[in-house]
């Protein structure tokens, strides 16, 4: 079959003819393809899953999302494989879906690449994951303490929902409610649990009950603030 469409080809270029078209010989086109980055957002700590990119395939065989692999360099130091898919609002695109987890907050260069498995043809999309600071959830404490004796206790409690967040994203400061001109520097500690503890050294003057404020700030910009109780006798 392929040598009589050769011949009919010289034929008609001898003859000054238009060649004949010789269906499914085309190339394919793929690497002719628009792609089209993305900026999607993230959660430090927090599974992200969604689309990273898009494109749109040339392709004269009408292709499907079986044929395309997608690989996901995500920016942070790993990649992995993702996932092709026919874009249900558009036809003739395809979205690749991917998943992840960023341990810290930030802006990540993502660099995605689809192979087509029919030809072997690669188009590349550069997009980029905006990665919010995940937020700070604290609880109160309340301590007890003699007047005039140093006091050493935990003055707060408190949960990062990025579970990978190292001890050294946090800050604490400790206003004690007696008045005291400058709020102390808290020291945080890991309670081997997921969570972090406030402790605080103060000396209280006078008997009474005060309320201690305790504000824990992140790198990335979360805070959260707790007030907790001091019941102070003689």
């Amino acid at each position: 079959m392929l040598h009589r469409l050769l011949r009919r080809w010289e034929k008609a270029h001898q003859t000054g003819f238009r060649p004949v078209r010789m269906e499914g010989l085309e190339p394919r086109c793929l690497m002719s393809a628009v792609p089209a980055p993305m900026s999607f957002a993230a959660t430090e700590g927090a599974k992200f899953n969604g689309s990273v990119a898009a494109f749109t395939s040339n392709d004269v065989g009408q292709p499907t999302a079986h044929q395309f692999i997608s690989a996901v360099d995500w920016g942070d130091g790993t990649s992995s494989m993702a996932r092709v898919k026919a874009d249900p609002s558009n036809p003739g695109r395809f979205l690749v879906m991917g998943q992840h987890k960023y341990a810290d907050d930030g802006s990540y260069d993502v660099k995605v690449s689809v192979t087509d498995l029919v030809d072997g043809t690669q188009v590349n999309v550069d997009s980029e994951a905006q990665v919010a600071d995940a937020p700070l959830r604290a609880s109160r404490k309340t301590v007890h303490a003699s007047a005039l004796k140093p006091l050493t206790a935990m003055v707060a409690q408190f949960h990062d929902f990025n579970r990978l967040a190292p001890i050294g994203d946090f800050t604490a400061t400790i206003d004690w409610g007696d008045g005291s001109p400058v709020p102390s520097a808290g020291t945080v500690v890991a309670d081997g649990q997921g969570n972090f503890r406030v402790l605080g050294t103060h000396t209280y003057a006078t008997k009474g009950s005060f309320n201690i404020t305790v504000t824990i700030v992140d790198t990335g910009g979360s805070f959260a603030t707790v007030v907790s109780a001091a019941n102070v006798k003689l």
